[in-house]
């Protein structure tokens, strides 16, 4: 039921979606308590990606912060090996340095500071996730 009200738009979820995706955030979403997570459940929109697929490169700029609603994403250093010889084969570059699974977020520091991406995130699986755009962010905490 989550994943269905998490599937419709932000700006056209009911107080249904809403009542559903902020329960489910408050047991599973591990973020700070200065984060006001239910304006944060107004504005997550839904991304869903196949397996063995990059999400974003390290040293790319960034705008989003994501959380996992399900699967798992690797974070990856890139190593020497191209990504694009590694992508060719199905696989990622670089060494592993930690999973994200469910409830797990990522990409903070591009959400906050507008730095580069630190590392590569690989979709281990399909993966089901929630991205909370900067712009939005901004907006909740101004």
């Amino acid at each position: 039921a989550v994943a269905a009200s998490l599937r419709v738009p932000p700006g056209e979820r009911s107080a249904q979606d809403h009542a559903g995706i902020l329960a489910w955030s408050r047991e599973n979403v591990r973020l700070g308590e200065e984060v006001r997570l239910e304006q944060l459940c107004r504005v997550m929109e839904f991304e869903e990606l196949a397996a063995n697929r990059v999400l974003f490169r390290q040293g790319e700029v960034g705008d989003s912060y994501y959380l996992v609603f399900s699967g798992e994403v690797g974070m990856y250093a890139e190593s020497d090996r191209s990504w694009e010889e590694a992508l060719l084969n199905g696989e990622a570059s670089g060494e592993c340095v930690h999973v994200a699974c469910s409830g797990d977020g990522f990409g903070e520091l591009a959400l906050l500071s507008g730095q580069p991406r630190a590392l590569t995130a690989w979709t281990h699986t399909v993966v089901q996730l929630l991205v909370i755009r900067r712009k939005e962010y901004e907006r909740l905490l101004s």
